[in-house]
């Protein structure tokens, strides 16, 4: 470890979600700490699990940018983003049909869709790609990978083996998937499911369930949607021998999991290991004096697997220590973090906790940095 005069400090945030990226939640973690400690060597490392800003970060440690015009999730033309790096891309879900990219209502609820991430992975293939990875997250669709199964040239038959389209009306007729010449592309490929979730397709704790009411989805809408992932699962399990849906991590943006699973022979891996891995996190927290962390809400889903929760394992793996910041904190971080700070709490009078939360974050950072041993004698 480095004197108390000049700690090394590891910054790895994850996004803010409405008001900073993790880039910029970083910039301004770091500026907190070197208000209070200008000696501090610090190591900045914005992070993302598989969902909103993967791509940003894998393409900010050397990987290749490759744009790509595909739909959206109710079809409009989209730009996106490839990230490939020694025949590796990198597909996000959330740059194609995130939810970031409409505005929420029952009705887009039930007729978003993936079939533009299935573009995607086509192009990947196309430009020579022998290993896809599919960062699951922040999807605005709950279609179960229907429409990226579509575009992958996939043909879905109804119980009397009459084709369907590839519109999300037409799920719950699914019976049977069979491949076509065009799925002779996806031969000989890798794929990986990146998630940011462990959540299974159907159930009290799956896709519906957890997360269509943050996609616009009343009441009426979730039981479509479940009625319609129930049928799309029976049809993924008698076409590929694989009951896909309680299977851990298949819940993964809206579904998509699933498919990519049963009909692509997928690997689930957690989107928070594969950025940590990537960005040789671990390495970089064992020789550091203190972590901060953090992500626009600290609550229950940050206990399953997210981001903030992994870092903090690291750091007390390595008895180093460990500072949580957010916009709001809605659980319980003893024994998690050393020292937590939110935004909410932080806010001066006529502050806002969006348009100003670059400045709160700084302030906030500095008085929790203050406070602990980094600036004693």
């Amino acid at each position: 470890m480095s004197s108390p005069h000049s700690p090394t400090v590891v910054v790895a945030p994850d996004k803010f979600r409405g008001s900073l990226t993790a880039s910029q939640a970083a910039s301004a973690i770091a500026a907190g700490v070197h208000d209070v400690v200008p000696s501090a060597r610090i190591i900045e490392a914005p992070v993302a699990d598989g969902g909103e800003g993967t791509v940003e970060i894998l393409a900010a440690h050397g990987a290749t940018r490759v744009p790509v015009q595909v739909a959206g999730s109710l079809g409009e033309t989209v730009e996106a983003t490839l990230c490939c790096s020694e025949g590796v891309c990198f597909v996000e879900v959330a740059e194609i049909c995130g939810l970031a990219l409409l505005t929420p209502t029952p009705r887009t609820a039930l007729d978003a869709s993936s079939y533009g991430v299935g573009q995607a992975i086509r192009t990947a293939i196309v430009l020579g790609a022998r290993e896809v990875v599919v960062c699951l997250g922040g999807s605005a669709t709950t279609d179960g990978g229907y429409g990226m199964a579509n575009a992958l040239g996939f043909t879905v038959l109804d119980s009397e083996g009459r084709v369907l389209s590839a519109d999300t009306s037409s799920m719950h007729r699914a019976w049977d998937i069979h491949p076509s010449r065009s799925t002779a592309l996806l031969n000989g490929v890798k794929f990986t499911a990146a998630t940011d979730v462990q959540s299974p397709l159907l159930g009290t704790t799956g896709a519906v369930a957890t997360y269509a009411p943050q996609k616009g989805a009343d009441e009426d809408a979730m039981g479509v949607l479940e009625r319609r992932l129930s049928a799309w699962s029976d049809a993924l399990r008698r076409s590929s021998g694989r009951d896909i849906g309680s299977a851990e991590g298949a819940g993964a943006a809206g579904g998509i999991g699933a498919a990519l699973v049963a009909l692509l022979n997928a690997q689930v891996t957690s989107g928070a290991s594969l950025v940590i891995d990537t960005l040789e996190l671990q390495s970089k927290i064992q020789t550091a004096d203190l972590v901060i962390t953090g992500e626009g809400s600290l609550d229950e889903q940050s206990l399953n697997g997210k981001l903030p929760l992994r870092i903090a394992e690291i750091a007390h793996a390595n008895a180093v220590p460990v500072f949580a910041v957010s916009g709001r904190t809605e659980i319980d971080p003893t024994g998690i973090f050393d020292k937590v700070g939110q935004v909410m709490s932080d806010l001066r009078p006529g502050e806002d906790p969006f348009v100003d939360a670059e400045a709160v974050l700084r302030r906030l950072t500095a008085r929790l940095v203050s406070e602990s041993v980094l600036v004693m004698p």
